[in-house]
């Protein structure tokens, strides 16, 4: 599994970007949301998102008690909370992994644009 997201990584970092912007982005979307899920179960519960509730002095009972005194992000971490709950999770997270990963493409992708056509700092290169 990790020499396919070596592979991946490298044909990312070789190709030519002004070709393939959107492939660097819809990559990295389906990387995302794929990571999400395979990687939810593991950090969730790490950080105190565990199936008998939110771990005492953990970082989710920070972002908790965060949450409620200043009323940002309560649905975060019930949604956080929910998946770390049942050890997986669902359409939505898997959706805003992907979409996390899609940004990081474009990020990615209109970097390596500036890089090739000789931009400095926040030119436009087209």
């Amino acid at each position: 599994m990790a020499r396919i997201w070596c592979c991946v990584l490298i044909f990312l970092l070789l190709s030519p970007p002004a070709t393939n912007a959107w492939l660097t982005e819809a990559v990295c979307a389906v990387v995302g949301g794929v990571a999400t899920v395979a990687l939810a179960p593991i950090v969730l519960p790490a950080v105190g998102f565990t199936s008998a509730g939110i771990a005492a002095g953990s970082l989710a009972a920070t972002a908790m008690s965060t949450a409620w005194s200043t009323g940002v992000g309560v649905g975060l971490v019930a949604a956080a909370q929910s998946a770390g709950a049942v050890g997986a999770v669902g359409l939505v997270g898997t959706v805003a992994g992907g979409a996390v990963g899609a940004g990081v493409g474009h990020v990615i992708a209109n970097a390596r644009s500036k890089k090739e056509c000789g931009c400095e700092n926040d030119c436009n290169c087209e």
